[in-house]
């Protein structure tokens, strides 16, 4: 319970930050980007679109990269210390503190990734129609590098959306727990330098290592694109899902240890906030 109200402490907060609108104005941006083709053919054509463009946002390599740069902007100062931090970790501990704002990694990470989904939905509300299949429209756009073709034969559009919030949450709190822990133990621009590393490694990849096998089974922000997972080269969905988790966890038991030993100090730029 503590570290429930140490995390809906952190969401408080964004009602006030510039940052957050920001970063929501360009997950709206990219949203309206991964949607824009099918959208604008089924007005066209005048047959309403299903909401399962969802799952090909993560398959778009150049998307993926710039959603991550937006969540690094999001994270890039965890562990959030401000004025009021220093009253918290005393008033619920450092362990419950840390596990707080971890959760509040995690959760933030899931409204990231379903705000992506419910962006789509709306920009398409003239358009859209509800169907557990995916629909005339995305079938007849899948392969035209709108919907990759081979989600459409391998998952259902609720397996499909399904997995990829699930993969790409866990990608998004992976990113936070790494800024949490670089933070605590370097400098600032320490953190930056690795989770940018992770950010553009999967473009690297893609445009200077021809998708070097040995690169992509390392690069966890490659792991949503459910288009490639399981073919040749790639990590399998099992993989990604059982690395995700572990790396979390064991980001999560490192930060834990950390606070639990160090003096956390808030600075005269972090009292200011």
């Amino acid at each position: 319970m503590v570290s429930l109200r140490c995390c809906a402490m952190q969401f408080r907060k964004w009602r006030a930050s510039l940052r957050v609108i920001t970063v929501f104005i360009f997950l709206a941006i990219f949203a309206y980007d991964a949607n824009w083709n099918v959208l604008t053919f089924s007005r066209t054509s005048g047959v309403p679109v299903t909401p399962w463009v969802y799952p090909a946002v993560f398959s778009d390599r150049y998307l993926m990269m710039c959603i991550c740069l937006a969540v690094m902007v999001l994270f890039c100062d965890a562990p959030f210390l401000d004025r009021h931090q220093p009253y918290l970790i005393l008033r619920s501990g450092r362990g419950h503190w840390a596990l707080g704002t971890a959760g509040y990694l995690l959760a933030s990470s899931v409204v990231v990734s379903a705000s992506i989904f419910l962006m789509g939905m709306l920009l398409g509300m003239d358009t859209l129609t509800f169907s557990t299949g995916w629909g005339s429209v995305l079938q007849s756009v899948a392969g035209k590098s709108i919907i990759p073709t081979r989600i459409l034969a391998l998952y259902s559009p609720l397996a499909a959306c399904g997995l990829a919030l699930l993969l790409s949450s866990l990608i998004f709190c992976f990113l936070g727990l790494l800024f949490f822990l670089c933070n605590l133990l370097a400098p600032p621009v320490v953190g930056t330098l690795a989770v940018g590393a992770f950010c553009v490694l999967d473009f690297f990849s893609l445009f200077f290592l021809h998708d070097a096998p040995w690169l992509l089974h390392l690069s966890p922000v490659s792991w949503a694109n459910l288009n490639q997972l399981g073919t040749t080269g790639w990590p399998t969905v099992t993989y990604a899902l059982s690395m995700l988790v572990g790396l979390n966890g064991v980001l999560l038991c490192l930060i834990v240890l950390r606070c639990r030993r160090m003096d956390i100090q808030v600075t005269h730029s972090e009292m200011g906030r």
